[in-house]
């Protein structure tokens, strides 16, 4: 499968900490935000992952210059920030995967999925499957009901993870360096029910906020992630 990993945001929840570096760079025990979603790629088998740039994104790039595991596309948006659909449409024209079927895994999550956990390589009965979680009380995430494997938005007890399969072919209204929104696009498919949901088998920790993360920076996850990931962050060089 085919990735695409959102990494041009500026992370202004995280004020300060991402004055100079791009919050995918922020580290947990001392690793790179994103080589935790570049891991979740590589244990589903990734073929290729495009990586969309806007603030500091030439830190990004440098970083990952030496990453072997699989192919990495970097798309620049230079002179605006894409939106995560505008991102994703224009990333994929410049790699040449418009209309396959992508993963997608946000970076600004850590995820700790069971070992039978795997991700569906083509859809049939939607156009979308958003892995989803219950949600607590103290959180304020977009409310999503699940009713038959079908998403309903703006009620409901479960939120979005950040992890997601995408028949690309769906953004092709949308042009090229044009600015469009991902949830939008998730709306329009709720309505006409292609967008489906599925509860993520695992733990899932949203780093979007500053003092949540700063909680969490110096704890080493090795033993709550896979079987893999002393693997490979010595092929990675990280260890």
């Amino acid at each position: 499968m085919k990735f695409f990993i959102p990494a041009a945001g500026f992370g202004t929840r995280m004020k300060e900490l991402t004055r100079e570096i791009p919050k995918p760079l922020l580290p947990i025990n001392g690793i790179p935000l994103i080589y935790y979603a570049l891991f979740q790629a590589w244990i589903q088998n990734a073929e290729g992952a495009v990586i969309n740039l806007h603030y500091h994104g030439e830190k990004i790039r440098e970083v990952l210059k030496k990453f072997s595991l699989f192919p990495l596309i970097f798309s620049e948006e230079k002179k605006e920030i894409l939106g995560t659909a505008g991102g994703i449409r224009t990333g994929l024209e410049k790699a040449g995967w418009m209309g396959g079927t992508i993963g997608i895994i946000n970076p600004d999550f850590l995820y700790f999925p069971n070992s039978d956990f795997s991700l569906p390589t083509s859809l049939e009965n939607e156009d979308c499957l958003l892995y989803l979680l219950p949600q607590s009380d103290s959180t304020s995430y977009t409310g999503l009901g699940l009713e038959n494997g079908k998403i309903r938005f703006g009620f409901g007890k479960f939120f979005y993870i950040g992890i997601s399969i995408l028949n690309s072919s769906v953004l092709e209204g949308i042009s090229p360096e044009s600015f469009a929104d991902l949830s939008q696009t998730f709306k329009e498919l709720s309505e006409k029910q292609r967008l489906g949901g599925d509860l993520f088998r695992g733990e899932a920790l949203d780093l979007g906020e500053k003092e949540y993360y700063l909680s969490l920076k110096d704890r080493d996850f090795s033993q709550k992630l896979d079987s893999r990931w002393k693997e490979f962050i010595k092929l990675c060089d990280l260890s």
